[in-house]
């Protein structure tokens, strides 16, 4: 029963290993130390994968889509887009894989808010309107409040 026991240590130690990566990339992220918030949340994202914690994986994708949806304002401008939509399409995957009705509805909601900030209007509106129905649906009133 030893060896069971070190081993599910082992996960549980691995596993919180890629909480504190996160948790590293989001002080990264509230201090703009973007590419070091990028890299800890990335690490973070290769561990929680091995994991197979799917749910924290999609939060990370949700966490490196604003980050390059912050990125926007500066160079290159296009293809930090590019990059935070690709991020944001891999959440909302996994959240649809998973029928995360909450989870979906949410990375919807960050999708329209990526296209509000490149400035178009309806584009955001379509992806408000499907986390809306999401919400409407689950009756998930709070998150329709927001």
């Amino acid at each position: 029963m030893d060896g069971v026991d070190d081993e599910r240590d082992r996960a549980a130690a691995f596993n919180s290993l890629g909480l504190l990566y996160k948790d590293r990339g989001l002080l990264y992220r509230d201090t703009a130390e973007l590419q070091q918030a990028e890299d800890s949340f990335r690490r973070a994202r290769e561990i929680l994968e091995t994991m197979g914690d799917q749910r924290r994986v999609a939060d990370i994708f949700n966490y490196l889509g604003f980050l390059h949806t912050a990125e926007m304002q500066w160079h290159d401008a296009e293809a930090h887009f590019q990059r935070a939509l690709t991020n944001f399409g891999q959440a909302l995957t996994i959240m649809n894989e998973m029928h995360d009705e909450r989870g979906t509805a949410v990375t919807l909601n960050n999708m329209g808010l990526l296209y509000l900030r490149k400035g178009d209007q309806q584009q955001s509106a379509d992806y408000f309107q499907r986390s809306l129905d999401i919400v409407e649906k689950v009756g998930d009133e709070m998150n329709a409040a927001t």
